[in-house]
Protein backbone atom coordinates (compact mmCIF):
# COMPACT_ATOMS: atom_id res chain seq x y z
CA UNK A 1 0.00 0.00 0.00
CA UNK A 2 2.86 2.34 0.82
CA UNK A 3 4.39 1.62 -2.60
CA UNK A 4 1.13 2.49 -4.37
CA UNK A 5 0.83 5.75 -2.40
CA UNK A 6 4.44 6.63 -3.13
CA UNK A 7 3.97 6.00 -6.87
CA UNK A 8 0.72 8.01 -6.87
CA UNK A 9 2.28 10.99 -5.07
CA UNK A 10 5.37 10.90 -7.31
CA UNK A 11 3.19 10.78 -10.43
CA UNK A 12 1.08 13.74 -9.28
CA UNK A 13 4.20 15.79 -8.52
CA UNK A 14 5.73 14.97 -11.90
CA UNK A 15 2.65 15.96 -13.86
CA UNK A 16 2.04 19.18 -11.97
CA UNK A 17 5.66 20.31 -12.45
CA UNK A 18 5.73 19.53 -16.17
CA UNK A 19 3.03 21.93 -17.28
CA UNK A 20 3.83 23.78 -20.46
CA UNK A 21 4.60 27.43 -19.87
CA UNK A 22 2.18 29.84 -21.50
CA UNK A 23 4.73 32.66 -21.23
CA UNK A 24 7.02 31.38 -23.96
CA UNK A 25 9.10 34.18 -25.48
CA UNK A 26 7.92 35.47 -28.83
CA UNK A 27 10.27 35.29 -31.78
CA UNK A 28 11.79 38.69 -32.49
CA UNK A 29 11.91 39.86 -36.11
CA UNK A 30 15.35 39.87 -37.70
CA UNK A 31 17.05 43.26 -37.50
CA UNK A 32 16.95 45.29 -40.69
CA UNK A 33 19.92 47.07 -42.15
CA UNK A 34 19.59 50.84 -42.04
CA UNK A 35 22.67 51.48 -44.22
CA UNK A 36 21.82 52.36 -47.84
CA UNK A 37 25.00 51.38 -49.68
CA UNK A 38 23.84 53.12 -52.87
CA UNK A 39 24.35 56.52 -51.18
CA UNK A 40 28.00 55.63 -50.67
CA UNK A 41 28.84 54.67 -54.24
CA UNK A 42 30.26 56.77 -57.10
CA UNK A 43 30.68 59.87 -54.97
CA UNK A 44 33.92 61.60 -54.05
CA UNK A 45 33.86 61.95 -50.26
CA UNK A 46 35.86 64.91 -48.99
CA UNK A 47 37.24 64.64 -45.46
CA UNK A 48 36.35 67.18 -42.79
CA UNK A 49 39.95 66.84 -41.59
CA UNK A 50 42.16 67.84 -44.53
CA UNK A 51 44.89 65.46 -43.35
CA UNK A 52 42.74 62.55 -44.52
CA UNK A 53 42.38 61.30 -48.10
CA UNK A 54 39.38 61.88 -50.35
CA UNK A 55 37.54 58.57 -50.76
CA UNK A 56 35.55 57.04 -53.58
CA UNK A 57 33.75 53.67 -53.68
CA UNK A 58 32.64 52.82 -57.24
CA UNK A 59 29.75 50.64 -58.36
CA UNK A 60 32.40 48.26 -59.74
CA UNK A 61 33.80 47.85 -56.19
CA UNK A 62 36.98 49.84 -56.87
CA UNK A 63 38.29 51.88 -53.93
CA UNK A 64 40.11 55.19 -54.50
CA UNK A 65 42.02 57.49 -52.18
CA UNK A 66 42.81 60.94 -53.65
CA UNK A 67 41.85 59.65 -57.15
CA UNK A 68 44.39 56.78 -56.91
CA UNK A 69 43.10 53.23 -57.30
CA UNK A 70 44.14 51.65 -54.01
CA UNK A 71 42.27 48.37 -54.42
CA UNK A 72 38.79 46.96 -54.15
CA UNK A 73 36.05 47.03 -51.54
CA UNK A 74 33.33 44.60 -50.55
CA UNK A 75 30.41 45.06 -48.19
CA UNK A 76 30.41 42.60 -45.29
CA UNK A 77 27.21 42.19 -43.32
CA UNK A 78 25.05 45.23 -42.86
CA UNK A 79 27.54 47.97 -42.12
CA UNK A 80 31.15 46.96 -42.79
CA UNK A 81 33.47 47.45 -45.74
CA UNK A 82 36.59 45.39 -46.35
CA UNK A 83 39.26 47.16 -48.40
CA UNK A 84 41.86 44.98 -50.13
CA UNK A 85 44.72 45.77 -52.46
CA UNK A 86 47.78 47.87 -51.63
CA UNK A 87 46.10 48.31 -48.24
CA UNK A 88 44.05 45.78 -46.29
CA UNK A 89 41.64 47.11 -43.64
CA UNK A 90 38.02 47.50 -42.57
CA UNK A 91 35.65 50.42 -42.20
CA UNK A 92 32.38 50.30 -40.28
CA UNK A 93 29.76 52.63 -41.76
CA UNK A 94 28.38 54.61 -38.84
CA UNK A 95 26.05 56.62 -41.08
CA UNK A 96 25.60 57.65 -44.68
CA UNK A 97 23.19 60.27 -46.00
CA UNK A 98 22.93 62.10 -49.31
CA UNK A 99 25.71 64.48 -48.27
CA UNK A 100 27.53 63.03 -45.23
CA UNK A 101 29.49 59.84 -44.58
CA UNK A 102 30.80 58.75 -41.17
CA UNK A 103 33.13 55.75 -41.05
CA UNK A 104 34.60 54.05 -38.02
CA UNK A 105 38.20 52.98 -38.47
CA UNK A 106 39.75 50.81 -35.72
CA UNK A 107 42.95 52.88 -35.77
CA UNK A 108 41.66 56.42 -36.29
CA UNK A 109 38.14 56.28 -34.81
CA UNK A 110 35.20 58.10 -36.44
CA UNK A 111 36.07 59.74 -39.74
CA UNK A 112 33.61 62.26 -41.21
CA UNK A 113 33.32 63.07 -44.91
CA UNK A 114 31.05 65.26 -47.04
CA UNK A 115 30.26 65.56 -50.77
Amino acid sequence: MKKVMLILVTSILMFTNCEKSTNAPEKQPAPTCSIDISKLQDVTWNPVNTALAKLKFTLGNVYYENTTNVGSWVKIGCDSLHITGTKNFYYRITSVTNDTLVLLNPTFGNLKFFK
